[in-house]
């Protein structure tokens, strides 16, 4: 893929084999090429479905990758290019002799630049209509490649594209030949829509490959980074990732989730400083504590400034505090060797490197020495005041920094001769980008960061600029660039809606996507960096040391903000807070998993709300009485509403309560039974079972629910405008009903999406003696409970808490 940027130094080339004659696709009609070759296509819909041999039979995977490869790279190529009157030499694409010929696209910029050139010279009805005749090969070689190609995937295509063939006819293409393939569509794709002034649909960012993702395993990726590149990322950006060499692919993952990368967590105890490579060992040298801790309490922002001293001696360097003047505020990940947990004090090789990072930026100390803020020297080791008052301050010692420096082993090792696709992508995909206390130092100091390269730095407005890689029609440039302003939100984007909301940020709009992959040695730093995003008053936050409370303080203080929250929060999957009051919030903002974040970033403001000391004020909800009466908690609780029937079943743990299809199959009984309370409960679950709850509802969003335990109500009962419910919430429900044979048998499946298509294994019909035949059917007195249940109205309010 010899079109894309040049990978500067670091990296693992693809080379594509030619297993056809180029010379082979005949120029005629693109849709029928492989019934020209004597082969059967099958055709579903408007697109071809399956490739078979004239007999029926399925190709080997030798003869399939010959005619994939005539048909859809060479065949595509020649005509998309031929619409707009570009005769493309198929020889320019394919280098080597013999049997070791090679695929290569070096040609390729020089055939777009002439495609360019002849649109401009249409007029722009006939530049669309082209466009139109080149989309529609384009998507016929991506509906192909859907249906029969093992490995490719398209999470939100229509039903119709999803029908795929059994297993038996899927093939498995070689990798290299998948992503030639691939990449050279997308690039054809963006050139077509930007040549003829097409709005752009992100096709690219839907499609999925296994295939890339199984490579990606096997070369000791961190499995947070292959979820990116299963949300969001096109085919030609995830493998031009994939061919970078980098420093973080040689650490440990095995402990990593799918959101978060845990490598690079220290462990304090056994944490050391390091020295640079060359260095054979220099003494520390440190910040006077004294002054340090004077500077503090005064409320000045204190820096370290360097003064150099006689090269000969053994402290070539030492250390002063200063409390006015330009300086350089340090952002770096511990893990790489430049904290310090014992002492306020760096090897002197450090800072010497420090010193020449610093001078380098040129900024004007007015004949003052160069200085530096640096949380290992500045921010005291001793618990105590003044360390509680470093901490508070953090957010002001970046956003008053003239510069903010990034130092990432991996970006240390990569040059300004690199592209700007790759810089961009490494900055992305670095370990800076995965932790938390860089999420804040970033965010605060947007205009004025810059990083740390081996020859030199370059600025993250350079990088990430709207536009700057607009004349490419690779992609990458603007996949990366797109996704690093989400993962870290420019303030200037958002002050004229931050005025209204009285914080810098949304919490749930614009940063829980910051922070769903990032992570932190300790949890209890996630309030306080929030706090000091947002702009909140931390003072208070640093004296507290428990992480629940702290927590809490932080929900108190975000609330007194203005902020509000959503109900959905009941219906996520992390660890809520063990706190009265507080059972609906989520112990980390971090915790949420890519789902959750989803769910909570729609803006339904509508279903937005407060919360009092006593819990999360809801209104506006469905809800159930479950009277248990003398009937006992089991694994089922069939319960039966307004003519409709419901399975209630406990989520287990580590579930999506949204995880779940909304009918009651045999299938998913069958299923629901297997599961062991002791092992796969929550506690508050395990302990209801063989009891008889006293005053429970369930509150629902779906086919899901939340069951809560009542504990008074304050107001007129029974009048849902003027009363309160307080209630405590115990755990969420599946919630699956029987369905009968006049409702619809289409429901919402995991993904919000996509529609999944579900036949029951039986129906009611709605009447009482049907209803109770059915029920017969999958009632078990020794696993399952049937109640009466009655509706509490939608204007009830409830207080959950």
């Amino acid at each position: 893929m010899d079109h894309l940027p040049r990978i500067w130094g670091h990296g693992s080339p693809l080379r594509v084999p030619c297993v056809c004659d180029p010379d082979s696709f005949d120029g005629e009609e693109f849709e029928t090429f492989p019934t020209r070759r004597g082969f059967h296509l099958v055709w579903q819909h408007d697109h071809p479905k399956i490739l078979l041999n004239a007999d029926g039979s399925q190709l080997t995977s030798t003869a399939f990758s010959e005619i994939i490869q005539a048909w859809l790279f060479f065949g595509l190529l020649l005509e998309v290019l031929k619409v707009s009157g570009v005769s493309v030499n198929a020889e320019d694409f394919v280098y080597g002799d013999g049997h070791d010929r090679y695929i290569t696209t070096e040609a390729l910029p020089r055939y777009l630049s002439e495609w360019e050139q002849k649109e401009r010279k249409i007029s722009v009805d006939d530049r669309k209509r082209h466009s139109e005749k080149q989309q529609h090969m384009i998507m016929m070689s991506i509906q192909f490649r859907l249906q029969q190609i093992s490995g490719q995937w398209w999470e939100d295509a229509p039903l119709h594209w999803v029908d795929r063939p059994e297993e038996s006819y899927e093939v498995v293409l070689p990798l290299p030949l998948q992503m030639s393939i691939a990449v050279l569509c997308e690039t054809l794709n963006r050139a077509s829509r930007r040549f003829g002034n097409v709005e752009r649909r992100a096709i690219e960012h839907m499609l999925r490959n296994n295939t890339l993702v199984d490579e990606l395993k096997a070369r000791a990726w961190c499995p947070s980074e292959i979820s990116f590149v299963l949300q969001g990322l096109s085919d030609t950006s995830a493998f031009f990732a994939s061919r970078l060499e980098r420093q973080r692919l040689q650490a440990d993952h095995s402990k990593c989730s799918a959101n978060k990368c845990l490598a690079f967590n220290i462990v304090t105890e056994h944490y050391k400083t390091s020295h640079v490579p060359e260095c054979c060992g220099c003494q520390d040298v440190g910040i006077d504590s004294y002054d340090l801790a004077s500077t503090l309490r005064r409320g000045q922002i204190p820096r370290a400034c360097f003064h150099l001293t006689d090269h000969l001696r053994e402290q070539p360097i030492r250390l002063t505090i200063g409390e006015s003047g330009p300086y350089v505020a340090i952002s770096h990940v511990w893990s790489d060797g430049l904290g310090n947990p014992q002492a306020n004090s760096l090897p002197t090789c450090q800072l010497l490197r420090l010193y020449g990072m610093t001078a380098a930026l040129n900024l004007d100390f007015a004949n003052e020495a160069p200085a530096v803020w640096i949380d290992s020297l500045l921010v005291p080791v001793e618990k105590g005041h003044e360390k509680r008052l470093a901490l508070s301050k953090l957010c002001d010692y970046y956003s008053a920094a003239d510069k903010v420096l990034v130092l990432d082993s991996d970006l240390l090792t990569t040059s300004k001769a690199s592209s700007k696709e790759e810089l961009i992508t490494r900055v992305f995909f670095s370990t800076w980008m995965r932790r938390l206390w860089t999420l804040e130092e970033g965010i605060l100091s947007r205009g004025n960061l810059v990083f740390q390269l081996c020859d030199g730095t370059v600025s993250l407005s350079e990088l990430s600029q709207s536009g700057r890689f607009s004349a490419s029609v690779t992609g990458i440039g603007d996949v990366f660039g797109g996704k690093t302003r989400e993962f870290l939100p420019n303030l200037a984007d958002h002050q004229e809606r931050a005025e209204g909301d009285k914080l810098r940020l949304s919490i749930f709009a614009d940063l829980l996507p910051s922070l769903e992959y990032r992570s932190t040695t300790k949890a209890i730093d996630e309030p306080l960096c929030i706090a000091h995003i947002v702009g909140l008053d931390a003072r208070e936050l640093v004296t507290i040391d428990d992480v629940q409370l702290r927590m809490k303080k932080l929900l108190e203080l975000l609330a007194q903000r203005g902020c509000t929250f959503p109900m959905r929060l009941l219906f996520t999957k992390e660890p809520k807070l063990q706190l009265d009051g507080f059972r609906w919030a989520p112990t980390a903002f971090m915790a949420f998993e890519h789902d959750d974040v989803n769910y909570l970033r729609e803006r339904y403001e509508k279903f937005n709300t407060s919360f009092s000391d006593k819990g999360l004020l809801v209104k506006g909800i469905g809800a159930w009485t479950l009277p248990f009466g003398s009937e006992t908690f089991k694994k089922v609780t069939y319960i039966e509403v307004v003519k409709s029937i419901f399975a209630l079943t406990p989520v287990p743990v580590g579930e999506s309560c949204r995880d779940a299809e909304g009918f009651w199959t045999s299938e998913v009984m069958e299923k629901a039974l297997k599961i062991d309370p002791a092992q796969h409960w929550h506690p508050e679950m395990q302990a209801m079972l063989g009891t008889s709850p006293k005053t429970t509802a369930i509150l629902f969003g779906g086919p899901f629910g939340m069951l809560v335990s009542i504990s008074h109500t304050e107001g007129q009962a029974g009048d849902p405008e003027g009363s309160l419910i307080y209630a405590r919430p115990i755990g969420q429900f599946y919630m699956r009903e029987l369905i009968t044979a006049t409702q619809s048998f289409m429901t919402y499946g995991p993904n919000s999406s996509q529609i999944k298509i579900v036949k029951p294994s039986w129906t009611l019909s709605g009447t009482e003696k049907e209803m109770q035949e059915a029920l017969d059917i999958v009632y078990d007195p020794e696993t399952s409970t049937f109640l009466h249940s009655k509706v509490i109205p939608h204007s009830q309010c409830w207080c959950i808490g």
